[in-house]
């Protein structure tokens, strides 16, 4: 049967029916033809008194050239549905949002024990590291919300930040100026050093903790050897103990001290004025009879004095009653310049040269790397300038003795009133 008799069969079938319908396999039919352009959608329409709408919704429903789609349905939920699944989700979050509040808790806890051990307040040193979150991770619009956790304002928060970073600045430029100082102090603590750099922005503890995070902590060593020697000597009377110094040139102690060259001894000796702790006379000697000692230094004491007060009558030279400030020559130059002997009866009783002692030691000579009595000759003027014109003294309210002592000089009206039981 050819395709024309086929379709003709088809079409007096479906006349058959009283409804104007035609069946499927016709309509598949019809489709093919079209396809195959066995006839056109113009001769179908003519044919079987059918629109052109209508063949073009047989050849979609038909067509073996049509892609098959899957047909999604969707049924909306009932409310009581949606209820349901909006309380399953609000008990998820409360579980998730109680497990981030325990551990919020116990990382507070454990910072307050952090912070309680090591006696560090950690909250405060995290604003330099918070601006970095902030700035890096954290949206603008959020920001406000980082600052209450901080327990801080926006404006606090900044000003703390500005602070931190003039307080970095600051400390590129201390490094050297410590490293300035150290060098000609060698064993100046660092409160000392604090005193004299006075820096603006950084207070006396955060540049103790600065100058010991680089390495300045001094290792204080303590010796204990005597160079005094007073057997057969007669002793003078103690002149000082209880005394109120108020005034230079009042009160002049001194001390020998050891120093150790090349394994064997050399002998210092400086004279004190207590009131300014000032350095008037020293010496330096490979032997430790008064001509090289107490004799010389003495010397140079009254010459400085005399310099700048014109006398030294009635001056007390306080001492630890050893040979070499009995001798004839020491004694004939005190009563000379009419200077009143005092002798300690005991090493408490003159602590003043004792300190200075060390000081002069441990602090200069020793770091110094004094090698040589000649090299100990030429650095000895040195460190006791350094000392008088530059290292402050607690005891002096941080000043120099030599800027205490002129403060003294140029407020004769208003004097300091600095008196100090010694003993």
């Amino acid at each position: 049967m050819t395709p024309k008799q086929k379709l003709h069969q088809l079409k007096e079938e479906s006349n058959r029916r009283q409804l104007r319908s035609f069946s499927k396999p016709l309509k598949r039919q019809i489709v093919l033809d079209i396809e195959t352009k066995v006839t056109t959608i113009a001769e179908v329409s003519r044919e079987y008194s059918v629109t052109r709408n209508s063949i073009y919704k047989w050849i979609y429903s038909y067509s073996k050239n049509r892609k098959k789609g899957v047909r999604t349905v969707i049924e909306e939920e009932s409310i009581s549905t949606k209820l349901e699944a909006l309380k399953g989700k609000i008990k998820e979050l409360e579980s998730i949002i109680g497990q981030k509040q325990m551990k919020i808790d116990f990382q507070e806890k454990m910072i307050e024990f952090a912070e309680k051990e090591y006696s560090v307040d950690i909250k405060k040193n995290l604003v330099p590291n918070a601006r970095m979150v902030l700035g890096r991770t954290i949206p603008i619009e959020n920001q406000n919300v980082c600052y209450g956790i901080l327990n801080t304002s926006k404006q606090s928060f900044h000003q703390k930040l500005n602070r931190h970073l003039r307080i970095q600045e600051e400390m590129g430029y201390l490094l050297p100026m410590v490293r300035e100082v150290r060098d000609d102090h060698p064993k100046m603590s660092v409160r000392k050093i604090y005193r004299m750099i006075r820096p603006k922005t950084i207070g006396r503890d955060r540049f103790e903790a600065f100058c010991f995070e680089h390495g300045f902590q001094v290792i204080v060593s303590k010796n204990y050897r005597r160079t005094t020697n007073s057997l057969g000597v007669t002793r003078f009377p103690n002149l000082v103990t209880g005394l109120k110094i108020s005034r230079p040139n009042q009160v002049w102690v001194s001390d020998i001290t050891y120093f150790e060259l090349a394994g064997k001894w050399c002998y210092l000796t400086f004279i004190i004025d207590i009131y300014a702790r000032t350095i008037i006379g020293f010496t330096a000697s490979r032997e430790l009879c008064a001509e090289q000692t107490s004799l010389p230094a003495l010397k140079m004491a009254i010459r400085f004095r005399k310099s700048s007060y014109h006398k030294v009558t009635g001056v007390i030279f306080h001492s630890d009653g050893g040979g070499q400030y009995h001798s004839k020559e020491f004694l004939k130059l005190t009563r000379m310049n009419y200077i009143k002997n005092s002798t300690a009866y005991d090493v408490y009783e003159n602590p003043i040269a004792e300190r200075v002692n060390g000081i002069m030691k441990n602090e200069y000579l020793i770091p110094y790397g004094v090698d040589s009595f000649e090299s100990l000759q030429k650095l000895l003027p040195k460190a006791v300038s350094l000392y008088n014109y530059v290292r402050p003294h607690g005891s002096l309210l941080f000043d120099a003795p030599s800027v205490f002592e002129n403060k003294f000089n140029k407020n004769k009206r208003n004097r300091i009133q600095k008196k100090v039981n010694v003993y």
